[in-house]
């Protein structure tokens, strides 16, 4: 969902909190790939569950990608640079219980 101002970032948390993650990991990559939309976006944050789809590793080398999963993993949160323009980002759930919150800046 494209957040351009400040009423798109509220409308992308509104969808973002009121609808569940699909069912089947990696199709909206797919999608993003297949249409090209990564030339449209300046960053791209994608968020997951379980773990990464392997289509990200098809993402093109310039797409500017922050990807962030929720895994069953303990331990602290992992961040794995791949490239200059992509990042991968693990959260163990079990982190998030145990601390309430995370955040990231990207």
């Amino acid at each position: 969902m494209p957040i351009i101002d400040e009423k798109t970032a509220t409308d992308f948390l509104y969808y973002f909190i009121s609808h569940p993650l699909a069912e089947v990991n990696g199709k909206a990559c797919q999608y993003f790939l297949v249409n090209r939309l990564y030339k449209q976006c300046g960053n791209i944050v994608y968020m997951t569950a379980q773990s990464f789809p392997p289509e990200l590793t098809l993402m093109p080398d310039d797409a500017n990608l922050n990807a962030i999963v929720i895994s069953d993993k303990s331990g602290a949160p992992a961040i794995k640079q791949m490239g200059t323009a992509k990042t991968l980002i693990e959260i163990p759930a079990e982190y998030i219980r145990k601390n309430n919150k995370f955040s990231i800046n990207l």
